[in-house]
């Protein structure tokens, strides 16, 4: 099993919760909730600096979530704040820092009081779409392979 089919079949669900600046938004189909705190988290696009690409799915899920047109624009800014990722859909909720951990588990908790069988059999309906991302994260790999093989690299 590789890990687009890890992370698509794995039989659990997440509460995310960021607390300070993260490298970029990794694939994220396990999570059923991702909290920011709007106070110190931002993606940063730390590839960019680099001259690299994405790694980890992020743009195959972007592109569902808002399409390619915007997807493109994210992806080629330097840092998303929190709020924006709000707006975006890319988190779920943005609350102060001093309430993260205290709303994390209030969701947390109202997953919990649901059927696990409605909670796995919803991530298995909504990650049904994610079985092209094996294929998507093959292309992705190549396409770094290839970046990272040209002798313009890193200059």
């Amino acid at each position: 099993m590789n890990n687009s089919d890890f992370v698509v079949s794995y039989p659990e669900f997440f509460v995310a919760e960021f607390r300070e600046e993260t490298l970029w938004l990794r694939f994220s189909g396990n999570f059923f909730h991702n909290f920011q705190s709007f106070d110190r988290t931002d993606f940063h696009n730390i590839y960019q600096e680099i001259g690299m690409l994405p790694k980890g799915g992020g743009p195959y899920v972007l592109s569902r979530l808002l399409g390619t047109a915007k997807a493109k624009q994210l992806l080629l800014r330097p840092r998303i704040t929190a709020q924006e990722a709000l707006v975006h859909g890319i988190a779920d909720t943005v609350v102060p820092v001093a309430q993260l951990e205290a709303r994390a588990l209030e969701v947390a908790r109202h997953y919990n009081e649901m059927s696990e069988q409605t909670l796995l059999g919803v991530k298995r309906l909504v990650n049904y779409e994610l079985r092209g991302l094996k294929d998507y994260l093959t292309f992705e790999s190549e396409q770094i392979i290839k970046i990272g093989q040209n002798k313009h690299f890193g200059q």
